[in-house]
């Protein structure tokens, strides 16, 4: 016999710890197994570590001791536990018991508790998304390798922007995206051949990069892009039309105008001050005064929806729109004036997150705080 099987009760630690000895002919009428030991040797023992301390976290966190993110595994482990689970199970996280998938995977109601502090919220949300069997609809891509929108359907309605820049009515009817565009998202059009800032998407603009292409800078899959400038996402705008062409029906995709995006944010004629119903109410939004100091994932604060279901209206990122800041009826595409941008983002404090409060970029600013969400409509609207 070359080797002897160890087993243990699973429970008793120490020198009272049970120990029995597999049958042994085991290792000499099934050779297979040996080698399989000897392969999946480090997989058993680290879901039987993952066990232990997971029990230990479950105690912990019943008796309110402890830190939970430091008695959490490191986020960088969940690669080998994928593929300890898919070696020794067969499946994924899903084959786990309690609580050792709690452990490694946190639940909706982890990252949704509005007390927790917000850094904690965001790291629960992208250790869940670690051990997702996909996104959720409208953050990643299809099976084309096409970007999948969530779309928003929105019912027309009339906005008056402030500072009297003017009354403009919405398309019949249009949709949004409901979260802003991710960061996998975008990568799919940088992916492309053809989205060079000298190829045919920039076509017109008067983009001062030549052909550097933008270089997205918080490389979380599931945040909205950042680093991208507003020619950028009108580029994104025609290829993703293009792309999407056979099933658009003669529709565009292109960014929103401040009043589309108004209208929606504040809940049409509910005239909402934040994107949702009432007063503000601390964790519904990323914003100064939850302190990340980051970005976060684009479904992170379902609480804070508007009213026909977009998320993230309020924070996080600012979003770029169509048109002109100081002529806001311009909706050319060509120039180099300021484009407005709507939403607030994570280093401003709430006064300027309002829903109906204006504020401005430069079109070539390719920044940490602004992204862009996009419109679909009628080529005319």
């Amino acid at each position: 016999m070359n080797a002897r099987l160890l087993v243990s009760d699973g429970e008793q630690e120490g020198p009272d710890r049970t120990l029995e000895v597999a049958h042994e002919a085991l290792f000499t009428q099934w050779p297979r197994l040996q080698r399989w030991l000897h392969e999946r040797g480090y997989d058993l023992s680290l879901l039987r570590q993952l066990e232990r301390d997971a029990r230990r976290w479950a105690e912990a966190m019943a008796r309110r001791q402890g830190d939970e993110l430091s008695l959490r595994w490191h986020r960088g482990r969940a690669p080998e536990i994928r593929r300890a689970l898919s070696a020794i199970t067969g499946g994924g996280v899903e084959s786990l018991g309690e609580p050792m998938r709690s452990f490694v995977c946190p639940r909706r109601e982890d990252w949704e508790r509005v007390d927790r502090p917000f850094l904690e919220r965001i790291e629960l949300r992208e250790r869940a998304m670690d051990f997702a069997a996909r996104a959720p609809k409208g953050m990643d891509v299809d099976g084309d390798g096409l970007p999948d929108i969530a779309w928003v359907e929105i019912p027309g309605g009339e906005v008056t922007l402030e500072g009297g820049a003017g009354t403009f009515s919405t398309p019949a009817h249009y949709a949004l995206g409901r979260y802003p565009v991710t960061y996998a998202q975008f990568m799919a059009f940088l992916a492309d051949p053809e989205s060079s800032p000298a190829g045919p998407w920039y076509a017109g603009l008067d983009h001062p990069h030549g052909d550097e292409p933008p270089k997205p800078t918080i490389r979380e899959p599931w945040r909205p892009v950042v680093g991208v400038s507003w020619y950028d996402a009108v580029a994104f705008c025609r290829w993703l039309t293009a792309r999407r062409a056979a099933v658009l029906g003669g529709q565009e995709i292109r960014l929103p105008t401040e009043w589309e995006w108004e209208w929606a944010a504040r809940g049409r004629e509910e005239q909402r001050e934040f994107a949702w119903e009432g007063p503000w109410v601390d964790g519904y939004a990323n914003l100064l005064e939850q302190e990340a100091g980051t970005t976060s994932p684009v479904d992170l604060c379902p609480q804070g929806g508007a009213r026909d279901g977009m998320g993230d209206c309020t924070g996080n990122v600012e979003e770029w729109c169509l048109n002109e800041y100081e002529v806001a009826d311009n909706q050319a595409v060509d120039g180099a004036k300021e484009r407005s941008v709507r939403g607030g983002n994570w280093s401003l404090a709430r006064r300027y997150a309002r829903c109906a409060y204006r504020y401005w970029s430069h079109p070539y600013f390719r920044v940490i705080l602004v992204g862009f969400r996009v419109c679909r409509c009628s080529p005319s609207s």
